[in-house]
């Protein structure tokens, strides 16, 4: 992945080499964590929080008006 490596759930060793896997490649980590905080940064800012609980508030609304 371009944010970070995933492991399996309930695999420990698989957790242990991706964290090895990052502490032994400083670029590989750097490029991650630049590029997690990229996609953040786009797709959790605060406006974008606020129209999507405003969408949910307004769909529930919808629908208990509805019933």
């Amino acid at each position: 992945g371009e944010t970070g490596l995933l492991v399996p759930v309930d695999d420990p060793k698989a957790l242990a080499e991706a964290i090895i896997t990052l502490s032994q490649d400083v670029d590989l980590m750097k490029r991650m964590g630049d590029a997690g905080y990229i996609f953040v940064r786009d797709n959790f800012s605060w406006d974008q929080s606020l129209d999507m609980m405003t969408g949910l508030y307004e769909r529930l609304i919808d629908e208990a008006d509805q019933t």
